[in-house]
C-alpha cells in the first residue's frame, strides 16, 4: 500500500503541539508550518530508508493488514458521495450553515471541482476494465436549454458465461425483468455540430466512444433506441451493428395511430384543460376539486390518457361551478357535449385496456406487430425473444442470431424413461434444446426506457440555476453519479497518493 505525504508523517513524527513535530527516529524536533515539506525533507537527509519504517510502523498499527484510509481520505470521499449523489451545487461545501453542521473536515469548491475530474478519469479505466468482450450499446438523445446530448449506455450480463435458462412453466414470460442485467454509462455529450445531426455524426459518436475505452466495432453485438430514421439507418448500413427498436416507442406510435379518430375530441379536452391551467382557472377549480388539470405531451401516450381520465373526474366537478361562473370565466365555450362526454368516457376505458393492445385492438399490429415495417430487424427480434422463451429458431433467425452462439456449447442431457428397453433407448431420436448453443440473451433490453429514468436524473442535475454548468462537467457528474458502484473511499485515496495531495 502507498502511504500518502500526511500518513508518512503521522508515522515517523510525534506532535509535541505549538506545530512543532519530533522525529521518533532521531529526536529531532521541526516545525511543520502549512505542509508536510519541513518534515520530508528531514526524512529524505537523514533517513534514507524512511518508506520502509513507514511502511514497519504502519503494519505495526494494523497487524491484521486491514486497508485503512485516513480520515482526510474518508472526509473528502463524504463531501464528494454527498454533492454527486443528491445532486448538490459545488458551492454547497462551502457555505456557512453547511460547513456548521457537518462533521468533516473543510474543503473548498475547487478543490472538490479537482477531485470530480481525477475521479472520473480513474472510473473510465474501471469502466474499460469492467466491460466484458461483447456487449450491446442502448443510445437516445435529449435536449436542454437549446442544446442537444446523447448518451451511450453498454449493457450486458452480469454472468456473461451463461446458458440462456428459465422454466416454461409460468403462465406469462418475463421478458422485462433481468436480474443479470447490467448497464454502465459510457458517454453523455452534447452533439459536436448540431447543424448535422444525421446517422453519419452518431456513427461517428459511437465510434468515437468505443476507441475511448479501447474497444472495437466486433466488440458490440446489438444496439437498441428509438426507431428513429437516423438509428434504422445505422442498423441498415453495411456491415452495421444489429439494431433493436424500442418497444416502448412503438407502443407510443401505435397509441397514436389507434387515437387519429379521436384527434378532434382529444383537442378540445386540451383545450379545456389549459384553461383551467391559468391561474384563474385554477382558483376557480379549487372551489369545487383539489384536483389540478393534466395535459398531454406529443412523446408520451400515457399523458393522453391520464389528461382525459382527469378530465372525467373533474366534469362532475366543474358542472357544479353553475353556468354563470363558467361564462365569467369563459370556460363555458369549451365545455364538452353530452355526446364527447361520453366519448371521452369510452375513451379512457380503452386506454385502460392498452396492456394488451394488440389482442384487443388488431389496428395495432401495423406498429407492434414483430414484422411490422418499422422493425430494422425482424428475424434479430424475434430469433432473441425465441432464445428466452426456449422456442426453436428459423434457419433465418439463426442466421440473425449467430452473434449470441455460444462458444461453449453446453447440452442438455437427453431425458430417459428408466422402463424402456435397449432397443428403444437405441432409436430413440434425442434432441438437446436448440437454445443450449446461445449465451444468455435476458440482458437484451427490449426497450431504451433505461434512459428515460436517466434523463429524469439529468435533468435535477441541470437545472435553471446550474445552466453555466459546462457539459464536460455535466458529463463526469452524470458518470459518476450512475456507475457509482465503480467508485468509493478507495478511488479517492488513490487520487491523493498520485498528486502527493494532503
Amino acid at each position: 500500500m502507498v502511504l500518502t505525504s500526511s500518513q508518512i508523517c503521522s508515522m515517523l513524527f510525534t506532535d509535541v503541539g505549538n506545530g512543532f513535530y519530533n522525529c521518533t527516529s532521531c529526536d529531532k524536533q521541526y516545525k511543520k508550518g502549512n505542509g508536510y515539506t519541513n518534515l520530508l525533507s528531514h526524512l529524505r537527509r537523514n533517513h534514507d530508508n524512511y518508506e520502509l519504517e513507514a511502511q514497519e510502523a504502519s503494519r505495526r498499527q494494523n497487524p491484521l493488514r486491514l486497508h485503512l484510509v485516513s480520515t482526510r481520505t474518508r472526509d473528502l470521499y463524504r463531501w464528494l458521495e454527498w454533492v454527486v449523489c443528491d445532486r448538490l451545487p459545488f458551492a454547497f461545501v462551502e457555505r456557512r450553515l453547511t460547513r456548521l453542521n457537518a462533521s468533516l473536515s473543510l474543503v473548498s469548491e475547487d478543490t472538490l471541482s479537482k477531485y470530480i475530474v481525477l475521479i472520473f478519469e480513474l472510473l473510465e479505466l474501471r469502466v474499460a476494465r469492467e466491460l466484458p468482450a461483447s456487449f450491446g450499446l442502448v443510445l437516445d438523445g435529449w435536449t436542454s436549454g437549446g442544446r442537444h446530448y446523447i448518451a451511450i449506455f453498454a449493457v450486458f450480463g452480469s454472468d456473461s458465461t451463461g446458458i440462456t435458462g428459465g422454466g416454461a412453466d409460468n403462465e406469462y414470460y418475463d421478458d422485462l425483468e433481468c436480474s443479470s442485467r447490467r448497464f454502465l454509462l459510457l458517454t453523455f455529450a452534447p452533439v459536436e455540430v448540431e447543424e448535422d445531426m444525421g446517422a453519419q455524426s452518431q456513427y461517428d459518436l459511437i465510434a468515437d466512444t468505443l476507441s475511448r475505452y479501447n474497444k472495437p466495432w466486433s466488440a458490440v453485438k446489438f444496439m437498441v433506441g428509438d426507431n428513429c430514421s437516423v438509428n434504422q439507418c445505422i442498423g441498415r448500413k453495411e456491415g452495421a451493428i444489429p439494431f433493436i427498436g424500442c418497444a416502448s416507442h412503438r407502443f407510443n406510435l401505435a397509441v397514436k395511430d389507434f387515437l387519429k379518430t379521436e384527434d378532434e375530441l382529444i383537442a378540445k379536452v386540451h383545450a379545456l384543460m389549459t384553461k383551467l391551467r391559468t391561474i384563474k382557472g385554477r382558483a376557480l377549480l379549487r372551489r369545487v376539486s383539489h384536483l389540478s388539470p393534466l395535459l398531454r405531451y406529443d412523446t408520451r401516450w400515457s399523458s393522453t390518457y391520464e389528461m382525459v381520465a382527469r378530465y372525467v373526474k373533474l366534469q362532475p366537478a366543474i358542472i357544479k361551478l353553475g353556468h354563470d361562473l363558467l361564462v365569467k370565466y369563459e370556460v363555458q365555450p369549451l365545455l364538452l357535449r353530452r355526446a364527447e362526454h361520453e366519448r371521452a368516457r369510452a375513451l379512457e376505458k380503452d386506454l385502460e385496456k392498452f396492456e394488451g393492445g394488440v389482442k384487443e385492438y388488431p389496428a395495432l399490429k401495423s406498429r407492434l406487430a414483430a414484422t411490422a415495417p418499422i422493425v430494422n430487424n425482424p428475424h434479430l427480434e424475434l430469433g432473441l425473444v425465441k432464445l428466452q422463451r426456449e422456442e426453436a429458431l428459423t434457419a433465418a433467425e439463426r442466421s440473425a442470431c449467430a452473434e449470441f452462439r455460444s462458444t461453449t456449447l453446453e447440452w442438455a442431457p437427453a431425458r430417459e424413461d428408466g422402463n424402456s428397453s435397449i432397443v428403444k433407448a437405441a432409436f430413440k431420436k434425442r434432441k438437446a434444446p436448440r437454445r443450449s448453443q446461445y449465451v444468455d440473451v435476458a440482458y437484451v433490453p427490449p426497450t431504451s426506457n433505461e434512459y428515460e429514468r436517466f434523463f429524469s436524473a439529468a435533468k435535477l442535475v441541470l437545472t435553471d440555476v446550474r445552466k453555466s454548468l459546462s457539459p464536460t462537467m455535466l458529463e463526469m457528474l452524470m458518470c459518476l453519479q450512475y456507475n457509482r458502484d465503480l467508485w468509493d473511499v478507495n478511488t479517492v485515496e488513490q487520487v491523493r497518493a498520485r498528486i502527493g495531495s494532503n
